[in-house]
């Protein structure tokens, strides 16, 4: 049942399939151009990406997955704490210390993996993983140097 309204909602915006449990693959055999389309025309950018699975015909198609469905208070929530970090953090300008990247970082791998919405990193020196960051819990930290 639910992929039946999966592929009717690819296809039609009326179809209920907001019940389903997150990650959910919404589409199979999408191409990319297709992919970036939908992504252009529903502006979820970041909510939803694209994996190659297969090609056909020299055409590679593949999966929309989807991650989150943001509500818009909890933008309001998670801007107003973002406000609160930043204003915290301004005693570290104009020192050689530097607080990089207010935000979330995004961990694309198979597993699903949900990370912070506001974190920050200070500045290191770059470590090679050996899987990416797939798996990677950042916490808040501030290190004054």
């Amino acid at each position: 049942m639910l992929k039946k309204y999966r592929d009717l909602w690819w296809s039609h915006p009326m179809a209920e399939w907001e019940k389903a449990k997150l990650p959910y693959v919404l589409a199979e055999n999408v191409t990319i151009d297709k992919y970036e389309e939908r992504t252009d025309q529903f502006n979820v950018r970041g909510s939803w990406e694209w994996s190659a699975k297969l090609e056909k015909n020299g055409i590679v198609l593949g999966d929309v997955t989807v991650y989150e469905l943001p509500t818009q208070a909890h933008e309001v929530c998670i801007g107003k704490i973002t406000e609160l970090m930043i204003e915290q953090c301004r005693p570290v300008n104009r020192t050689d210390a530097e607080i990089y990247l207010l935000g979330a970082t995004r961990t694309r791998a198979k597993d699903f993996c949900k990370e912070p919405d506001g974190t920050f990193r200070p500045r290191k020196s770059a470590v090679d993983l050996p899987n990416g960051s797939d798996g990677l819990v950042l916490f808040f930290t501030l290190v004054l140097l």
